[in-house]
């Protein structure tokens, strides 16, 4: 039992290292996430955006991507205080600066390890009992 949950912890690992937190602007629109990114270098402080004083400029070259059917915590949608409201801008298109932690959830990426653990769980009971021919 104990080499179990020897082969359980790697995996969990392995999952928790995918949970990223990033601080950044999140480009939106009234309605939905507009390119799936958060930009993370800031330039400092810009005009207006959407009628909005002071808000940030972020760089348009520095972001960390993330899958649309992943989560995303807070919701950037959710930080909107008002219609129109944004308090950060890439390029031309405004967004909501905030605190993100960003979940990757595509589980066909990790196939290999759920593999691996089954099948090391199955040999390892298996030869443990004597079943296998070749086993010592």
């Amino acid at each position: 039992m104990k080499t179990i949950y020897l082969l359980f912890i790697p995996f969990f690992l392995l999952i928790s290292f995918t949970v990223k937190a990033q601080s950044g602007c999140i480009v939106t629109y009234d309605t939905y996430i507009a390119d799936y990114k958060v930009y993370t270098k800031s330039l400092g402080t810009f005009t207006s955006c959407n009628g909005f004083n002071n808000v940030e400029r972020f760089d348009p070259n520095v972001y960390t991507s993330f899958s649309p059917q992943c989560t995303v915590s807070p919701n950037p949608l959710s930080l909107i205080t008002s219609p129109g409201y944004r308090n950060c801008i890439v390029g031309s298109g405004c967004g909501v600066k905030g605190n993100y932690v960003i979940d990757n959830c595509p589980l066909d990426d990790y196939t290999w390890a759920t593999l691996l653990l089954v099948g090391g769980t199955g040999f390892s009971l298996l030869r443990r009992r004597n079943n296998l021919p070749f086993s010592a």
